[in-house]
């Protein structure tokens, strides 16, 4: 329960107890009212994230649709767009070819989509 104490507006306490907020408010009307909580706000277009996969450490590429659909792609970046059946952003797509450059520059690793060996 979030509770709104009423001279100070902007002062809102979230998430107390609601045995305890209905307490407040019954006792002291004039003092505290309840407050409807806001909301979720609404994811209108795709969110991207670039992280490391924990298990093989990879980089990839998350996508967190409006619909609630989250896919995950790990790949060659041209194929990003079909792969996750949306447009990503060409900055989206840099970071993420930068962050696979730089896992290739280091000593000893194949690159994926090459086959070059960087010894």
């Amino acid at each position: 329960m979030d509770i709104r104490i009423t001279s100070r507006p902007e002062k809102i306490w979230y998430q107390i107890d609601s045995q305890i907020g209905a307490l407040l408010c019954a006792a002291l009307p004039s003092v505290f009212e309840q407050v409807a909580a806001p909301a979720p706000a609404r994811l209108v277009a795709p969110r991207f994230n670039i992280f490391k996969l924990p298990t093989t450490d990879e980089w990839a590429l998350k996508c967190e649709k409006p619909n609630g659909e989250t896919l995950f792609f790990s790949g060659n970046p041209a194929d990003a767009a079909a792969a996750l059946r949306v447009d990503v952003p060409e900055d989206v797509l840099q970071r993420y070819r930068d962050a696979l450059a730089a896992r290739v520059a280091h000593a000893g690793v194949v690159d994926p989509f090459s086959g070059r060996h960087n010894v």
